[in-house]
């Protein structure tokens, strides 16, 4: 096991989580810098989600919001950003702490705070304007999709009875004039319990980014809490479900119908809303590294010092699943099939430490196209402090930044 930093009293580099290489696109850039833009999306971890119990190995002078911000602040400085989308926002730190900082900086930024917790989307003001904003419920937007007979009869009101919102932001580029809406969420994580919810969750992200693009420039981006092996990623990849994604979600059952004679599941009631037709829709990071990060997420919420590996976690049984932009001379997606553990045991979750990746960055290839995005981190430098958050590293998931240029410019 590494050693423990923390505990044994060793220096500590507080700058090591800057410690990060850029990942450039073997394709030449249009050479235009007027049209290039970088995003950062980062969940950095609110009070409302972290009891006092949870993160023992985290020193309780780190342990809240406003404790971790300097490392916070001091990692969103040194990637400058033009666009920074968060997550998991305790409304005092949006309001006391993080606003003034970054208006300070040249930002401009809004919070939503239909949550306890919101997400809050900045932009600097000498890159971008505001032509307008919303906050979409996507509870609410899946219930009226669904329909007010399913709902009623299915008890869906309970299963979507937290709001689950989504900032809807366009902003125009004061270089190049083009329009660009974007999307920042976060998604429902329920311990995997409920793996259609968040897969239709995402379906209706980007439907309502696609929509508001009006099929123009587009990203969404977020903590979507699916792994690219889970039916949500496949789908938002894909387009649609495979049949193997589809026998996956069927593992959630509604509940009998009112004959009780079978179960009713939600990919079966509404199969056409487990699709989108955001054509060109890319991940950033697949992109450019040919594969999604390690993992953006890395915690273990009751401390259990030990490390399993990927496969001591994950059942090993592989499902293909051809993707729609793999080549044919390229091995097709492999994807694996849900965790157990978080299906049939969610009262085992946190008893080890948990590391996946969670969040991404999301655009469409038709109107933009990514050049570079941030490497992950060498999980070593994270092992020192047994996880995250710690000393060092302010949350317990870790900044994704992309960037992108414009196709062309208004």
């Amino acid at each position: 096991m590494p050693e423990d930093a923390t505990r044994n009293n060793a220096p500590v580099d507080v700058t090591l989580l800057l410690q990060r290489q850029w990942l450039q696109s073997g394709n030449p850039s249009n050479g235009a810098k007027t049209c290039q833009f970088s995003v950062v999306s980062y969940n950095i971890l609110a009070d409302g989600f972290t009891p006092d119990t949870h993160f023992p190995y985290c020193p309780r002078q780190y342990f809240k919001a406003v404790q971790r911000l300097p490392q916070l602040l001091r990692e969103l400085d040194h990637h400058g950003a033009d666009v920074v989308c968060l997550q998991e926002v305790d409304p005092h730190i949006y309001h006391d702490h993080l606003e003034p900082y970054l208006r300070n900086k040249g930002y401009s930024g809004s919070l939503s705070e239909k949550q306890l917790v919101g997400i809050a989307t900045f932009y600097k003001k000498n890159r971008f304007e505001l032509i307008d904003e919303q906050e979409v419920d996507l509870s609410e937007s899946l219930k009226k999709e669904v329909g007010k007979q399913i709902v009623t009869e299915h008890g869906l009101d309970t299963l979507l009875k937290d709001s689950m919102p989504m900032m809807l932001s366009r902003l125009r580029c004061l270089k190049s004039g083009n329009t660009l809406c974007l999307g920042n969420v976060h998604l429902s994580f329920l311990t995997y319990k409920r793996l259609d919810v968040t897969a239709l969750e995402a379906a209706l992200a980007i439907r309502h980014v696609s929509k508001q693009s009006e099929d123009g420039p587009h990203l969404l981006c977020g903590d979507f809490n699916q792994e690219p092996f889970m039916p949500g990623y496949q789908m938002l990849h894909n387009g649609h479900l495979a049949d193997t994604d589809k026998e996956l979600l069927r593992q959630f059952p509604l509940g009998p119908d009112q004959d009780g004679l079978k179960e009713n599941y939600l990919v079966d009631l509404i199969p056409e809303l487990f699709s989108h037709k955001s054509e060109h829709l890319k991940s950033a990071y697949k992109t450019i590294a040919g594969h999604e990060v390690p993992f953006s997420n890395h915690e273990d919420v009751n401390g259990t010092m030990k490390f399993p590996s990927m496969d001591d976690i994950r059942q090993q049984q592989e499902l293909p699943s051809v993707s729609r932009d793999t080549p044919e001379d390229e091995p097709c997606h492999k994807k694996k099939k849900l965790r157990r553990l978080y299906q049939t045991k969610p009262e085992n979750y946190g008893k080890e430490v948990f590391i996946a990746a969670l969040d991404y960055l999301w655009y469409g290839a038709d109107e933009l196209s990514c050049t570079g995005v941030l490497e992950m981190i060498d999980e070593s430098k994270i092992e020192q402090f047994h996880s995250a958050p710690n000393i060092v590293f302010p949350s317990d998931h870790l900044l994704m930044k992309a960037e992108f240029e414009f196709a062309s410019s208004s």
